[in-house]
């Protein structure tokens, strides 16, 4: 597989500019838009050109991405130091912000606890909208769940 810079630099200039738009673009008519090309250059081009001009674009996406990840995974340790570095900082409420972030992130926020009940009374009232059989009210005896029937 050819490199590819030695790709990039044998494209012409249209072709150049659409593969730099698609790599950022979702969809076809996005690139040519961004790229300042209309439709009838890109189907002037054969359909072998146009897959691998397509295929130029994936890799180039792939590659920048690929780059990307590997500048912010060699930049992890560094941003980690920085948030440690907060603990030691004047303002306590830094320190505490920093402090709470850290744990946040390494054995995760701590939980809510919520009141369901209210001192045994129901606090939340379901009511169903627009049901075509509105029911009043069900008794266990109507709706065959009775003790006997156990």
């Amino acid at each position: 597989m050819e490199d590819l810079r030695t790709v990039l630099d044998g494209l012409q200039d249209k072709q150049l500019a659409y593969v730099l738009s698609r790599a950022k673009a979702v969809t076809t008519a996005e690139a040519l838009r961004n790229a300042g090309l209309g439709k009838n250059v890109y189907y002037k081009w054969t359909e072998e050109e146009r897959e691998h001009l397509e295929e130029v674009a994936y890799r180039l996406q792939r590659e920048q991405a690929v780059q990307a990840i590997l500048v912010l995974q060699d930049s992890a340790k560094k941003a980690a130091e920085v948030k440690v570095a907060g603990l030691n900082e004047r303002d306590a409420r830094v320190r505490q912000s920093v402090a709470t972030e850290i744990l946040d992130r390494t054995i995760g926020k701590a939980t809510d606890k919520l009141d369901v009940t209210s001192g045994g009374e129901s606090i939340i009232q379901v009511e169903y909208v627009n049901n075509p059989y509105p029911v009043t009210s069900v008794s266990p005896e109507s709706s065959g769940d009775t003790p006997e029937s156990k």
